[in-house]
């Protein structure tokens, strides 16, 4: 959404040009307090007396709510951008000092700052926002002088002040841009063939799957046909042909366009064969099918706004997540609690649960115990919002068994993960390390070999390459698990795991030089990182390792770093 405040900061243009009080709540700027935005940055009662807080953080707060179409600002969006170098607790404890300074700051006028659990307001009826020209030569900067030296904070202001600028230069009204987009995105699945034809129960069993994978994943209108009017969002169109006879008798053909360019973004051919690798193979068609829709949908949706939406911020928290590298993982929980301040979805919730998961076994620096408590928050979240979401029960699944080590509740969500929709990558991915840990071995497995199948062609193969290569480890299959192992390290570079696991098991083969070298590639990557770590650290993330019997401490010793 966007509103505008015109030169005397009373009117709102949006479309229908009434004044910003008039659009919020009838009230003009009499008898109310004044925040002004242009130049020095104040709170003004009725009277003109000032009670704007000296605190920066405080003052940056007010006008992060101030700059809201609604003025309410979620609690943990507001974190993100004034605290986001700080973990969690820290964070939400300096949040409450802020609002502690704001109240006191305001006095008789605190009533018209308004706060609950979830977010942070003030009251339309007692307040009025004015982002208009002071008495300063040039009107004054948009914030002027304010100083949080926190960067989530500094990117919003830098784009505040570009907007400023830009529209004072044409005109003296000042654009406030919010990140939701107008419209959202829009997907047509089209079945190709008639009712009645052969093929036309095949493609409609097969829209089903794709409209059950696409949904829990991202948010979109889905549609079964085009509809008869063009969207005002992004559109783009899966044609789904299912060939009966002929010389691609038996094959899958999927196309994705834009529309109404009519550009094709992506297709593939694929025939599949019978019974039961026939269905994996559609299965995994699903699932790449599901990044062009996602990127086709970005592109339109972005081409509207302007603004990336939830869909986009939480596509990226994902790229983030299984790049492995901390700081794109922090970066990472960002996005995510962007997405989550502009569309509450479970599953973006069991991403934060999944990532604080793989912080842990990364060991970014982040306490334990933290973790632990953001995890079990956003698993509660997540499956009281999206009970059903097999990439909600396995991302819940993952982190109840890392980071709370509950293998019976693991097993149980990850079962159900997998029936929820089996072709799902990453619910097999929960199942196999919750089967791991339950010491089913050979369900575990089985599992392993199914995610990799379906995440053949993903961004994230290298994930379900190294849980294959650690489930054969445990089963005794060691040239699969080196051959796997050194794969997930080949797609992931910075993916520490594989690097543990083959310095263990090359040492216990006896290759002292490959055992030298996944040590040397680890210790490169892992600050830190020592072989009296690996060997006697119970705290050091390989605990299947130990339980497998797999550290041969007289051979590890040997090695030289």
């Amino acid at each position: 959404m966007r509103f505008a405040i015109s030169e005397q900061g009373r009117e709102a243009s949006g479309v229908s040009g009434m004044s910003l009080a008039e659009t919020r709540t009838g009230v003009t700027d009499t008898g109310v307090l004044r925040i002004t935005l242009r130049g020095q940055f104040r709170i003004e009662t009725p009277e003109g007396i000032e009670v704007t807080p000296t605190g920066a953080k405080a003052q940056g707060l007010l006008a992060l709510v101030a700059t809201d179409r609604h003025l309410r600002r979620g609690r943990v969006w507001l974190i993100d951008k004034l605290w986001s170098d700080r973990a969690q607790p820290q964070g939400q404890a300096s949040l409450r000092q802020a609002l502690v300074e704001i109240r006191k700051a305001l006095g008789p006028w605190a009533e018209a700052f308004i706060t609950d659990r979830r977010a942070v307001a003030l009251d339309p009826d007692m307040v009025t926002v004015d982002a208009g020209p002071t008495a300063e030569p040039g009107g004054g900067t948009f914030l002027e002088g304010i100083d949080i030296r926190d960067q989530e904070f500094e990117d919003w202001l830098r784009q505040m002040r570009t907007s400023f600028e830009e529209e004072s230069a044409s005109g003296g009204r000042l654009i406030l841009p919010e990140v939701q987009p107008a419209h959202r995105p829009q997907l047509v699945l089209e079945a190709h063939s008639r009712p009645g034809d052969p093929a036309r129960d095949t493609e409609d069993w097969f829209i089903d799957v794709l409209f059950r994978t696409l949904g829990e994943q991202f948010t979109y209108d889905i549609h079964f046909q085009m509809p008869e009017q063009a969207p005002p969002g992004g559109l783009v169109l899966m044609k789904v042909q299912s060939f009966a006879q002929g010389p691609l008798a038996g094959a899958m053909r999927l196309l994705v366009i834009d529309m109404p360019s009519g550009r094709t973004l992506w297709t593939e051919t694929l025939r599949p064969g019978g019974g039961e690798e026939g269905t994996v193979a559609l299965y995994a068609l699903s699932h790449r099918a599901l990044r062009a829709v996602s990127e086709g949908l970005r592109q339109a949706g972005c081409a509207q706004s302007g603004d990336p939406d939830a869909n986009h911020l939480a596509a990226q928290a994902l790229q983030n997540m299984f790049s492995m590298r901390g700081a794109a993982l922090e970066k990472a929980d960002r996005q995510l609690v962007a997405a989550l301040a502009l569309e509450e979805r479970g599953v973006f919730h069991a991403w934060r649960a999944q990532l604080a998961a793989i912080r842990h076994i990364e060991q970014t620096g982040r306490d334990r115990d933290e973790l632990n408590a953001l995890s079990r928050a956003a698993c509660a979240r997540a499956l009281e919002l999206e009970s059903q979401n097999s990439s909600v029960l396995s991302g819940v699944a993952n982190a109840r068994l890392v980071l709370e080590g509950d293998g019976i509740a693991a097993g149980n969500l990850a079962q159900a993960g997998v029936d929820a929709n089996p072709a799902n990558p990453l619910a097999w991915w929960a199942l196999a390390n919750a089967r791991l840990y339950a010491g089913q071995a050979e369900d575990a497995w089985d599992a392993a070999v199914m995610s990799q199948r379906l995440a053949a062609k993903s961004n994230f193969r290298f994930w379900t390459d190294f849980q294959v290569s650690l489930v054969a480890a445990v089963t005794g299959r060691h040239r699969e698990a080196i051959e796997f192992g050194e794969l997930s390290g080949a797609l992931a570079p910075n993916f520490r795991p594989p690097m543990r696991y083959l310095t263990a098991l090359y040492a216990g083969q006896g290759d002292r030089e490959n055992a030298t070298r996944a040590a040397r590639q680890l210790a490169e990557r892992e600050p830190g990182f020592t072989l009296g770590k690996l060997m006697n650290d119970p705290a050091y993330p390989v605990s299947m390792m130990r339980q497998a019997g797999l550290l041969d401490r007289a051979r590890l010793s040997e090695l030289d770093l």
